[in-house]
């Protein structure tokens, strides 16, 4: 290879590294983000009490 050729490897390389890290990066935050949402709703839905009482003595069959 030549050394324009090398370089231009070289160059390619680094910015093939520097798209994959950015586009890990994003799917972190991404994922983060998702987790942060399903565990708010989690959450959520543990605070929430049921809205249909049974009556005591009574069973659904």
């Amino acid at each position: 290879m030549s050394g324009n050729g090398a370089k231009f490897g070289a160059d390619l390389a680094e910015a093939v590294k520097g798209y994959v890290a950015r586009s890990l990066a994003d799917f972190e935050a991404r994922h983060l983000e998702l987790a942060r949402r399903v565990s708010d709703l989690e959450e959520r839905m543990k605070a929430e009490k049921p809205r249909v009482r049974v009556p005591v003595g009574s069973e659904r069959v």
